[in-house]
């Protein structure tokens, strides 16, 4: 599945979201959610290997988080 097409499917539940999928990098995504009311300082960033990183997000207001992997 592409990025896009991920953002699309969630987007269903969190509309807000649909923005994401026209980020193309990193410093555009944290812009983008700090936008639309992320706070960005929350994230937790989970190293998986010396290139590869999962970045977590709390969605405020909620017991669910958004979480993106990088590469």
């Amino acid at each position: 599945m592409k990025f896009a097409e991920f953002v699309e499917e969630v987007s269903q539940t969190y509309p807000n979201l649909i923005g994401l999928a026209n980020c193309v990098n990193l410093e555009q995504g944290f812009r983008f959610l700090a936008s639309i009311g992320y706070d960005i300082a929350t994230m937790e960033q989970i190293p998986l290997d010396e290139f590869t990183q999962d970045l977590v997000f709390p969605i405020s207001g909620e017991s669910s988080y958004l979480a993106l992997g990088v590469t």
